[in-house]
């Protein structure tokens, strides 16, 4: 039985990929006179926005790029990226489940830290691991591992929650269960490679299925 749930963010927790690809279109905009588009962008998914950035931009304005991309990401946060009701009713019926909820992002420190407290959810989750603070980014284990260390969770008690080929890569990895989150309006795959275990397009059927796995 499940006991503990990690999860991707952007795309999978909060519909918060569109502010993430305005930043990153007008940063390189900027900086390289480009116009990219979202499926450009994605390309570069990997690396947190501070890798994103020291591997495109160069290196004398990666400073001035990367306050850019934060400029942005804070001015067009509210416009952009949405509160999701049904996923803040499931991580609250985690909660009084007792479950260990765990985030692991490529997104880095500061951009996790402003969507936290701009969605009102920085309490929904018991541990969170950001992008600039691992070593080795998805689809490598790293991020998932630690998180089942610091709960002691075992793989058959784990499941990882994300919504690209790198979040089911990471918990294959991991050998944890994993799931294709295809439930946002805007998400990095639309078919999974490799294959999760499960997939679900919508929130409810997410639901059912924990509902039916979870420790009671």
């Amino acid at each position: 039985m499940i006991k503990t749930v990690l999860f991707d963010f952007d795309g999978t927790v909060a519909n918060t990929l569109p502010v993430i690809f305005q930043s990153f279109r007008e940063v390189f905009n900027v900086h390289n006179q480009v116009h990219l588009s979202d499926e450009d962008i994605k390309q570069y998914f990997g690396p947190c926005e501070k890798g994103i950035i020291k591997r495109h931009i160069d290196e004398g304005v990666q400073e001035e790029a990367l306050q850019l991309f934060y400029n942005v990401y804070e001015r067009e946060h509210d416009k952009l990226a949405h509160r999701n009701e049904e996923m803040e009713k499931i991580l609250a019926y985690l909660k009084t489940k007792n479950m260990n909820i765990g985030l692991i992002t490529g997104k880095a420190r500061k951009s996790l830290n402003i969507s936290l407290q701009r969605l009102n959810m920085t309490s929904l989750f018991d541990l969170t691991i950001a992008g600039d603070e691992v070593k080795e980014y998805k689809p490598h284990p790293e991020g998932i591992l630690k998180a089942m260390q610091f709960f002691h969770s075992k793989p058959e008690e784990t499941i990882y929650v994300g919504d690209s080929n790198a979040d089911i890569a990471a918990g294959l990895a991991s050998n944890i269960t994993t799931v294709g989150a295809q439930w946002m309006d805007n998400v990095q795959q639309l078919h999974f490679d490799p294959s999760p275990h499960y997939c679900f397009t919508s929130l409810s059927a997410f639901e059912d299925y924990l509902t039916t796995h979870i420790a009671h």
